[in-house]
This record gives C-alpha cells, structure tokens and sequence, in this order.
C-alpha cells in the first residue's frame, strides 16, 4: 500500500473509534481496519490485543461524553503512520479508576500504527495521562501543593 493509502486508513481507524464512541458494531469496525493478530503498546494498560482495543474503546465511550478528536499532524513512512491528536470530551463517566468529575478534558495523544495488506497489525500510544489527571483534579498542577 502506498503511503498515502495507509495514512486514509489510519484517518478512517480514528474517525471509526470516535464513532464507536458515540455507539456502533465493534466487530465490523475491527473486520474492516484492525488484524486479528493486532497488539496494542499502552504504557499505562500495557501490551494488549483487539479484545484490549475494545475495551479501551468502551472505557472513552463511558467515561468521556462528547468524545472528539482533532488531528493536529500525520506522518508516513514505510508501514507505519503517526498522529499526533488531542481528545477531548467531558467526564460523565468513570474512566481509568476516576469516578465522574463532570469536568471538561483535552489533552494531546501520539499514536503509531503499523500497518499491513490494508489493516492495523500494532499501534504504540501516548497519551499525555499527567495532563489529563490534572484536569481532572486527581493530582495538582506541577509547582503546587495538594489542598
């Protein structure tokens, strides 16, 4: 697949995650852009695979409502593109161990996907968790003490 191929793929896997957070068939969101032999690289969840994917996928979906993203930049090269994203939504929902704060976040994410015959076989995410925790409330700003 040509460069530009596999960026369209990786511009449609984001755009089909936002969708499946506003509801929608995981199964043929994971037929259509994810192998079977996927694994995920998460410094926080750890390694994982499509059944991590989805479960990842659910935590956004019930925990940030509103889910967004915007792509700020997209490179290829070879079998992999990158995207620098920020997210964005309103914590209605648990989500990574918080309960509800009803707070707005944004914050950035870096996800690398490597693709092949059309489909993503692994992806390595970064997601700026401090930032987000921060908006949350659950850890103070650097430089301030807990109150």
């Amino acid at each position: 697949m040509s460069l530009e191929e596999n960026k369209e793929i990786a511009l449609q896997f984001v755009n089909g995650i936002v969708g499946l957070c506003k509801g929608g068939d995981f199964a043929a969101f994971a037929e259509k852009f994810v192998d079977c032999d996927f694994v995920s690289h998460d410094p926080i969840s750890g390694d994982g695979n499509l059944e991590s994917l989805e479960k990842e996928i659910d935590s956004l979906r019930d925990g940030l409502s509103g889910f967004e993203v915007t792509i700020n930049d997209m490179v290829a090269e070879g079998d992999k593109v990158v995207v620098r994203q920020t997210i964005q939504g309103t914590h209605q929902g648990e989500f990574m161990g918080v309960k509800p704060t009803g707070k707005q976040v944004r914050v950035t994410e870096i996800v690398i996907m490597r693709l092949k015959g059309g489909k993503i076989v692994e992806s390595w995410v970064n997601l700026d968790h401090l930032g987000m925790m921060q908006q949350l409330g659950v850890i103070p700003p650097l430089g301030q003490d807990e109150k």
